[in-house]
């Protein structure tokens, strides 16, 4: 009894040394490396978006969008996006995705080291599938053509017909006034508008502050609210319709217009909304 005791004794003992070499020997993977889903396409940012712009579309998808679980959404998309905005809001962690999506598209392991001969690539588990609205082709809101551009199409987002962006901004709706959520930012830049009624008539204005949601500029003519716009300026393209239209004293028989998007495309990702505060 005793000698049987003394071996089974030594044999969890030897277990217990295999098992902390073998821990030993697998070094550890990054989060970032072994999910291999792109969380700037599911946050429908650009890589180089700035934080801010990050939050405000992750905002958009779970409140606005009503994405959230509470709000009816999906949990495992739910959860999709809660992770992707867990790395890309906080610097580090953002670096080191990066970091490793850069490692990937050279072909390097998950440590930064070219896989030996022999030895099979990292697995990569299943990719997410897209919601069936991310899918739907876009339908122009101008001039009403149809396209088979949908929001998980790469490239530009433009209508074939009229040339107006496609891409929605989320919680456009009838235009009527609501509460800011994003700040407008002062900017100043010529911009061109196309009306939809009576179609083809065109004006100019003068840019003078913008958000992620809608932009005001001043112009000569007087607008109707409610009536939709073609807006293309150096900053953006956008469709938006007319929420506010006051006249102005100086210069005289000018009219400040404000106006919220429903579709936009901005032409620089960093930069355009974003004034550096010391």
């Amino acid at each position: 009894m005793a000698e049987a005791a003394v071996r089974a004794r030594r044999g969890r003992g030897l277990q217990q040394t295999r098992g902390t070499a073998d821990n030993r020997s697998s070094p550890s993977v990054p989060a970032a490396v072994k999910n291999r889903r792109n969380y700037y396409r599911v946050l429908q940012v650009q890589p180089d978006a700035a934080a801010d712009v990050v939050k405000a579309s992750y905002r958009t998808l779970m409140q606005k969008l009503r994405l959230h679980p509470d709000l009816g959404g999906d949990e495992g998309h739910a959860a999709l996006i809660n992770e992707a905005y867990r790395v890309l809001s906080d610097p580090q962690r953002r670096a080191r995705y990066d970091a490793a999506g850069e490692a990937r598209r050279m072909g390097l392991g998950p440590l930064g080291h070219t896989p030996g001969r022999g030895q099979d690539p990292p697995r990569q588990p299943p990719r997410a599938r897209a919601p069936a609205w991310v899918c739907q082709p876009l339908v122009c809101v101008l001039c009403h053509a149809p396209s088979s551009i949908t929001l998980n199409s790469s490239g530009p987002r433009r209508c074939h017909a009229c040339d107006s962006p496609l891409t929605p901004v989320a919680g456009a709706g009838s235009g009527a006034p609501r509460e800011r959520s994003v700040p407008r930012i002062e900017r100043h830049a010529a911009l061109r508008y196309a009306r939809a009624v009576p179609l083809g008539t065109t004006g100019n204005g003068l840019l003078e502050d913008l958000s992620s949601h809608g932009l005001r500029f001043v112009t000569d003519r007087e607008l109707a609210v409610r009536e939709l716009l073609r807006i293309e300026c150096d900053l953006l393209g956008a469709v938006a319709r007319v929420v506010s239209c006051r006249m102005r004293r100086e210069p005289p028989g000018s009219h400040a217009v404000g106006v919220a998007f429903i579709t936009v495309d901005f032409h620089r990702s960093r930069g355009s909304l974003l004034a550096v505060q010391a």
